[in-house]
C-alpha cells in the first residue's frame, strides 16, 4: 500500500470521520496526492466518501472595475444635479449599460431627448453587495449558491463573474476493511522518491532499491506555467526562416525623420500617406536633424527634378513614428552602397499607422522588411524569394501588380483566408527605382525590396476572431491560447 494511503488510514483509524480539508491538514499531503489516495482507498472499500459541491466566483476584468460603483449607480449620481441629455457628454465608461440598468431598476426615466432621476439608488445596491461578497469568498457551498442563485446568474449574464464548480469530500468515513488494513499496514519509509546522480553513484544494483510508484493518469489541478506570447513565437519563427534563406538581420529606430521613411524613398512631400490620418507625427522631438549635406542635396534634386515641385528640408526633418520599416532598408542601401554584392538583409519590428481598428487592422503592428542587392537581379528573383518564404509557412500566395512610390515595377502579395474566403493582403514588394539608387549611391546593381505584414498570418496559425486579441491584457487568453508550431 502506498505511504499516502497508509497515512490517511492512520488518521481515520483515530478519528473515524474526517473532512477533505482535515485529511490534507493532518497528513501534510498536497490536495492532488490526497485526492488520488482517497480515491484508491474508496475503490478498495476501505473508506466511504460523501461529496458536496463547492463553488467559487472569479471576477472578470469588467467585474473588478464594478466593485466600488456600478455604471447604473454612476448614471443616477450624475442625474442628481438635474436633467441631462441622453448622449451624456463626458460620461463615464459603461454609460450605455448603465442607462439600461438604471431604467430597469426604475431609478431614471426618459423625458424627451433627456434623462431625469426618478429615484435615488439604495446605499447598498444588491448587485454591488453580492459582487463584493463573492470577491471576498474563496469558496461557497450549495446552500449559499441556491439562496443567491438569481443574483449570481445576473452577474454571470453581465459577464462580471465566472462560476467554477468542484466536488469536496465533506465526510470521509473509514470502513471495517479500512480498519483492518490500518492495523496491518505500516509505513516502511524505504521507498525511493527521487532518482538523483548521488543515488546512482552510491548504490549498485545489488541494493535492490524500491521506487515509489506514480500514477501518470491521476487527475491533477490545472497548472499554468510561464508561456511566451504566440506573437513572439511567430516572429521568431519568421526570423529563423529568413536567416535560413541566407539573410542577415539588421535593425533601425522606431522614431524616424520623414527624410528616411518618405523622402529617401521617393515619396513626394504632398503624398496622401504623409497626412495625419495615416502617419503619427511627434511633438517631442518635433524634428530630427538629417545631417549629411551631400545626401540631402541628392534627395532634393531627385524630388525637384522628377516631381517638379519645391522640396522643403523643414518637412523632411519632421519626426514620426515609422509607418513602415522600409526606412531601415533606406539607411542600409546608403551605408552599404559600395559594399560587394550580393547583400541580403531583413529587419523585423513594430510600425505605426493611424488606422481605424477592425478585425484585420491595428494602429501598431509588426512588419518584416528586406532587400537584396546584387547583379543581374530581376522580378523573377523577387517572386522566387517571396514564394520560398511563404512556402516555409505553408501558405500559397497570389501576386498582382501594385503601385508603391519607391519601386517600379511593384507587386502586392495576397492569400485567401480558409475560414472566411476573403482575400487578405500580406504586403508589397518590387524593384527599387533607379532614382533612389542613384541618390543613395548604388551604382550598377539591382535592388529588390519587400515589406510584409506579420499579424495577419496568425489567422492561419490560431483561432482568432480579430487581431485585437493579440494585444489584449488578458492572462486567461494567453494561458489557453493555442501553441504555435515552430
Amino acid at each position: 500500500m502506498h505511504e499516502y494511503e497508509i497515512k490517511i488510514l492512520g488518521i481515520l483509524k483515530a478519528d473515524r470521520h474526517e473532512t477533505e480539508a482535515g485529511i490534507i491538514s493532518k497528513s501534510g499531503i498536497g490536495r492532488d496526492s490526497a485526492m488520488w489516495a482517497l480515491q484508491n482507498l474508496k475503490e478498495r472499500g476501505m473508506i466511504r466518501i460523501r461529496n458536496e459541491k463547492a463553488f467559487s466566483a472569479v471576477l472578470t476584468k469588467e467585474g473588478l472595475g464594478y466593485i466600488g460603483e456600478f455604471p447604473e449607480e454612476k448614471i443616477a449620481r450624475m442625474l442628481g444635479g438635474g436633467e441631462i441629455s441622453r448622449e451624456i457628454k463626458n460620461a463615464p465608461e459603461g454609460s450605455g449599460i448603465g442607462i439600461i440598468w438604471a431604467k430597469k431598476n426604475k431609478w431614471i426615466e426618459i423625458k424627451g431627448d433627456g434623462l431625469a432621476l426618478r429615484e435615488r439608488p439604495p446605499k447598498e445596491y444588491w448587485q454591488r453587495t453580492l459582487l463584493g461578497e463573492l470577491s471576498r469568498r474563496k469558496e461557497f457551498d450549495a446552500l449559499f449558491m441556491e439562496k443567491n442563485r438569481q443574483g449570481i446568474e445576473t452577474l454571470v449574464k453581465r459577464k462580471l463573474i465566472e462560476i467554477k464548480e468542484k466536488n469536496i469530500a465533506e465526510d470521509i468515513e473509514i470502513t471495517e476493511t479500512g480498519l483492518e488494513a490500518a492495523g496491518s499496514e505500516q509505513e516502511t519509509g524505504n521507498e525511493t522518491k527521487e532518482l538523483t546522480k548521488e543515488l546512482i553513484s552510491r548504490y549498485s544494483d545489488e541494493k535492490g532499491l524500491a521506487f515509489k510508484k506514480y500514477d501518470i493518469n491521476a487527475d491533477t489541478e490545472k497548472t499554468y506555467p510561464a508561456r511566451i506570447h504566440p506573437l513572439s513565437i511567430f516572429i521568431n519563427k519568421i526570423r529563423r526562416i529568413w536567416l535560413e534563406l541566407g539573410f542577415k538581420e539588421v535593425s533601425g529606430p522606431v522614431v524616424e525623420s520623414e527624410f528616411w521613411v518618405f523622402d529617401a524613398l521617393f515619396s513626394p512631400q504632398d503624398h496622401p500617406t504623409r497626412e495625419m490620418q495615416d502617419t503619427f507625427f511627434l511633438s517631442s522631438p518635433r524634428e530630427i536633424d538629417i545631417g549629411n549635406e551631400e545626401l540631402r542635396r541628392k534627395i532634393k534634386n531627385m524630388h525637384e527634378k522628377n516631381w517638379r515641385g519645391k522640396w522643403e528640408v523643414e518637412t523632411a526633418k519632421h519626426a514620426v513614428l515609422r509607418p513602415h520599416a522600409t526606412g531601415v532598408s533606406a539607411h542600409y542601401m546608403h551605408s552599404l552602397a559600395r559594399s560587394p554584392a550580393p547583400i541580403k538583409l531583413f529587419t523585423v519590428g513594430k510600425i505605426f499607422r493611424n488606422e481605424t481598428i477592425d478585425f484585420k487592422h491595428l494602429a501598431e503592428f509588426h512588419q518584416v522588411d528586406g532587400l537584396i542587392i546584387g547583379d543581374n537581379l530581376d522580378f523573377s528573383n523577387l517572386i522566387f524569394t517571396l514564394k520560398r518564404f511563404y512556402e516555409r509557412l505553408g501558405i500559397n500566395i497570389s501576386i498582382k501588380p501594385a503601385y508603391f512610390p519607391f519601386v517600379e515595377p511593384g507587386l502586392e502579395i495576397n492569400y485567401v483566408d480558409r475560414k472566411t474566403g476573403e482575400s487578405i493582403e500580406l504586403g508589397g514588394a518590387g524593384i527599387i527605382r533607379n532614382e533612389i539608387k542613384n541618390a543613395l549611391g548604388i551604382k550598377g546593381k539591382e535592388v529588390l525590396a519587400f515589406g510584409l505584414g506579420i499579424e495577419r498570418l496568425l489567422f492561419r496559425e490560431m483561432p482568432l476572431a480579430s487581431l485585437v486579441e493579440l494585444y489584449k491584457n488578458d492572462v486567461g487568453w494567453l494561458r489557453n491560447a493555442k501553441q504555435i508550431k515552430v
